[in-house]
């Protein structure tokens, strides 16, 4: 099991990201364990080799993009950074 921890600029624990499948969107799935935040939009994202997964500031799943998908299929290539 696994659970990916929303936190606030002080470290304190905002919540967590839901809307997670317990395989598709694990961090050990292909070893991928980066969730990089973009505080300027308020998302975070996480890619593995099942797809691109967005969340919205409260912790909402706003997009799931697979990776099995032309043309989507290059993005599990990839690996997310800042």
């Amino acid at each position: 099991m696994f659970s990916f921890l929303l936190l606030e600029g002080q470290g304190a624990a905002r919540g967590k990201l839901e809307g997670t499948r317990r395989y598709e969107n694990s961090p050990f799935t292909g070893l991928c364990y980066p969730v990089v935040g973009d505080a300027y939009r308020a998302r975070a994202l996480h890619l593995n080799r099942h797809g691109l997964y967005a969340w919205d500031g409260e912790g909402w799943v706003r997009a799931r993009i697979p990776t099995w998908d032309a043309p989507f299929t290059a993005l599990s290539h990839f690996a997310l950074m800042d």
